[in-house]
């Protein structure tokens, strides 16, 4: 399990902290480009307040079990209420934000995978 936070002047979602929480199986294929994905669109969601977990079901079965997780990768958001999530593919940005309803994408929406970029 591995948290990240990511605090900057201004506040996210509706000016309240957003936790997320990433389940993943292992450091390979979908998981580790769930991870990357991820990342790119924090960057392009811009300031807010970000607290984000990572749980490998392979390390912490008790907590995939616990949190009913039947496929990996998803994406849950935890706060602010309610909860929402989004399984498999994180590659479209805008589909991603608008599912979790973290706010606008800065670019459009498309990842740099997505348009063949880096």
């Amino acid at each position: 399990m591995k948290r990240m936070e990511r605090t900057d002047e201004t506040a996210g979602l509706l000016g309240e902290s957003v936790e997320l929480c990433l389940f993943v199986a292992g450091d390979a294929g979908p998981s580790a480009r769930a991870r990357r994905e991820l990342e790119g669109l924090l960057v392009e969601l811009g300031g807010g307040a970000w607290s984000i977990e990572v749980v490998d079901v392979l390390v912490r079965p008790d907590l995939a079990e616990r949190a009913r997780i039947v496929a990996t990768p998803v994406l849950i958001r935890l706060a602010p209420l309610p909860r929402r999530s989004i399984i498999g593919d994180l590659s479209d940005w805008q589909v991603v934000a608008e599912v979790l309803e973290l706010g606008p994408v800065r670019r459009g929406g498309a990842s740099p995978s997505e348009t063949g970029g880096a």
